[in-house]
């Protein structure tokens, strides 16, 4: 039994956080620590931060303060940063918040452990930043979510230089990780009973440029569905210009990979698209959309956009607008502008109040809510497989997600077992159920095993998913 001191990692941040969460879980485990789950309980206190946005930031300072303040009650004997806050703002942390013992920045933390081991030693103050180290240089995982579904970090940094985001300098270049390793942890994790992997990068789309010629997504994908992996392949986080025609032939040949494409593209004014150092795209932006829609069978789209970035006028806005008519998503994601100290953007003239930018953003949600319940409607009646995540017996539910619905962004599915128990039984979570939608919100949907429809197929907490429901009601 391991003598060292109580170790506790608290992951914040995106899901590429938090696969860093996990392999330094089993880092910290294969160098002796103790991992404790319990933060209160924990001797040492390791934060994985994020710092890409203002309110990420916000949330990141905040947990270091309740830790700090802990540990000045006699909590814990050592506080660490780790991640984009530590990269972002370096000595500065241990300047502002005197309890912190040390930072590693998302570039070294295979350093972790010896930065631990320095503090027992009587060490504290060290600082490892500035410096990237090449991907894989840990090993292993220690899985912090869904048994079901697992991310997979497949690059680390990127190669573009968006005037607005800090990426690059928090996490350095484009390192692509060898299709080998993905391979190998892709098998492993289906071995382990994973049903579905998330593949997760910067931008997925530039996997494999710095690695020579033929490396890159569509060989990788294609790799990925001819190994022993898991039933379903995800793809987030696909960069606009990054899209090939073999690319959308991969996505149009199904197999293992989801008909489910996640392509951020910020804004469609040209104007706009080249204040944010994302080219004038808005041409071709229109044209991939359309492109994916009539190529990939039962595609559902996922995206981004920014409201009130400098450069975006009334007219600017009433574009994204039509454009967001003219080409729905089944999915989006909306974000309010804010300058963050160090980009491009924070600059630039023509910024936008931060009330404007936020009453903008809640129009396009609104418009956004009306557009999904319009295409949710289309999958009624249509069939397709379940991954169960929980199951509420008494309701006669279980709760999970079809292939159109990523894990943690996006809606769920009632699956209305047939009959309730205790005639019947209901499926278990990693089930993977064939099943029928019956009723649509604009961002849940309430599904049935293939067979007789039951009676009711309202879902738990309609109310919910955001207004009236087609069918089941």
């Amino acid at each position: 039994m391991s003598t060292e001191p109580r170790v506790c990692l608290i992951s914040l941040g995106c899901p590429k956080n938090q696969v860093d969460s996990e392999t330094l879980l089993a880092h910290l485990e294969a160098e002796g620590f103790t991992l404790e789950h319990d933060p209160q309980r924990a001797e040492i206190l390791v934060i994985n931060t994020c710092a890409f946005i203002e309110d990420a930031q916000r949330e990141s300072i905040e947990e270091v303060l309740r830790a700090a303040a802990r540990k000045t009650a006699g909590t814990h004997r050592f506080v660490v940063v780790a991640g984009c806050l530590a990269e972002r703002h370096g000595r500065a942390l241990l300047r502002e918040i005197p309890e912190l013992d040390a930072l590693v920045g998302p570039g070294q933390l295979s350093r972790l452990a010896s930065t631990l081991r320095a503090l027992l030693a009587g060490e504290t103050g060290r600082v490892h930043i500035g410096e990237f180290e090449p991907p894989d240089r840990l090993a292993g995982r220690v899985r912090m979510g869904s048994p079901q579904s697992a991310y997979v970090k497949i690059a680390e940094g990127c190669r573009h230089r968006c005037a607005f985001c800090l990426i690059p300098r928090l996490r350095g270049p484009l390192r692509s990780r060898d299709p080998e390793a993905v391979v190998r942890e892709v098998e492993q994790l289906a071995a382990e009973g994973v049903r579905e992997v998330v593949l997760v990068a910067q931008d997925s789309t530039s996997y494999g440029r710095d690695l020579g010629a033929g490396v890159n997504l569509s060989q990788l994908l294609r790799r990925l569905a001819d190994c022993a992996g898991p039933d379903w392949i995800r793809v987030l986080y696909t960069y606009p210009d990054g899209w090939s025609d073999s690319l959308i032939t991969v996505f149009a040949e199904g197999g293992p990979l989801v008909a489910y494409v996640d392509v951020p593209i910020q804004h469609v004014a040209d104007g706009v698209l080249a204040a944010m150092g994302r080219g004038r795209g808005g041409v071709r932006i229109r044209r991939l959309v359309e492109r994916l829609r009539s190529r990939i069978p039962g595609v559902i789209l996922r995206t981004t956009v920014m409201t009130g970035h400098p450069g975006e006028g009334p007219r600017e806005f009433a574009e994204l607008l039509m454009f967001l008519r003219e080409f729905p998503f089944d999915r989006l994601g909306a974000f309010a502008y804010s300058p963050e100290d160090g980009t491009r953007s924070a600059s630039l003239r023509g910024a936008n109040t931060r009330a404007e930018a936020e009453l903008r953003r809640d129009e396009v949600l609104a418009l956004q809510r009306d557009i999904a319940r319009t295409l949710q409607v289309r999958r009624k009646g249509t069939e397709t497989d379940v991954l169960v995540e929980g199951v509420q017996p008494q309701k006669g539910f279980a709760v999970g997600r079809s292939y159109g619905e990523a894990p943690e962004i996006d809606g769920v599915v009632y699956l209305k077992a047939v009959p309730r128990p205790p005639r019947g039984q209901l499926p278990e979570p990693g089930d993977l159920v064939a099943a029928r939608i019956v009723g649509t919100g604009a961002y849940d949907l309430v599904a049935v095993p293939r067979g007789p429809l039951p009676a009711d197929t309202a879902p738990p907490h309609a109310g919910a998913s955001g207004g009236a429901w087609e069918g089941g009601l």
